[in-house]
């Protein structure tokens, strides 16, 4: 969703979004926090925020993270493999080339 007209966004919400993206871990606001956040509560219904709904949110953001690990960690393998292919086949064929040279 764009929104063109950032007048319409009340100051409260404003004030809860940069809360949340402060990049100070000290001075960011914690999910709790921002749950019980006045303008959450005005905004949302009561049955959309409850403990459930907060274990199964903060569950899914550990496996978005331990997936984000490990794909990282898949591409450093990759990475590592193919550099070791690369400097191997480098390698090879330097070899070749210096064996070719000591024929002639």
């Amino acid at each position: 969703m764009c929104i063109r007209d950032r007048s319409k966004i009340s100051p409260e919400c404003k004030k809860l979004v940069e809360q949340m993206l402060e990049l100070d871990i000290e001075d960011r606001i914690s999910a709790s926090e921002a749950l019980k956040n006045p303008w959450i509560h005005m905004h949302a219904s009561p049955t959309l925020i409850s403990d459930v709904d907060l274990r199964m949110s903060l569950d899914n953001l550990m496996n978005f993270r331990t997936n984000l690990m490990f794909q990282k960690a898949v591409l450093v393998y990759i990475t590592s493999v193919s550099y070791t292919h690369l400097r191997a086949h480098e390698t090879l064929r330097y070899l070749v080339r210096r064996l070719l040279l000591e024929k002639k």
